[in-house]
This record gives C-alpha cells, structure tokens and sequence, in this order.
C-alpha cells in the first residue's frame, strides 16, 4: 500500500508530495494503552473515537484520520486529539516511537 502526503516547505516549491510504501502493517482494532512501534510500522484503530488523545511518548509520528485532508506529524511529548469518527492510521516516522492512548 502507498501513502502520499503533502508538505508546504519554501525550500522545495510550494508543496512538497511526498510518497511511501507501508511496510510491516500492523493492523489491529483496538489500540493498546501504549504502543511501541518501529520506522515504517503503523498501526490502525477503527471506531467513533472522538476525543480520545494520542500521547508521542518518544520519536515522531504521522497520523491520518478518516475525513481529514490533513496529515498530522506529531514529536516526542505532543498529543494528537482524535475530531473524526472512522480509522486513524498512525505510523513510526523515526527508528522507535512509542504512542499512548489515553481516554477522553
């Protein structure tokens, strides 16, 4: 499977597309309290979620959310809040991240 995002960066034009292969998917339905993943690992959680929070412990992530044209790159010590129902994808950008869940 192939993702692209895109990225606004003055260096290289107006918008940088960025396009990579998930490798390793790790899919599941529920999220565990905390989530360690490797570079290129992701993990995918479906379901009316909204409010619930997704702590960056370590590392970089990206997340998407259903309905979002928005691609969201979250550091080590950030928090994502999930505003749309449907699956969240989160992928390890760095060579270890570790995410959180945490009820709203």
């Amino acid at each position: 499977m192939f993702i692209t995002i895109a990225i606004c960066c003055h260096c290289y034009g107006p918008w940088l597309w960025l396009s990579f292969e998930v490798m390793n998917a790790n899919l599941c339905t529920t999220p565990e309290p905390r989530c360690e993943l490797r570079r290129g690992e992701t993990v995918s959680v479906d379901g009316d979620r909204r409010g619930q929070k997704l702590r960056c412990i370590d590392g970089h992530l990206w997340i998407t959310q259903a309905g979002d044209a928005m691609d969201h790159l979250v550091a080590g010590g950030r928090e994502f809040v999930i505003t749309r129902p449907g699956r969240v994808v989160i992928q390890a950008l760095t060579q270890r991240a570790c995410v959180d869940a945490v009820a709203a």
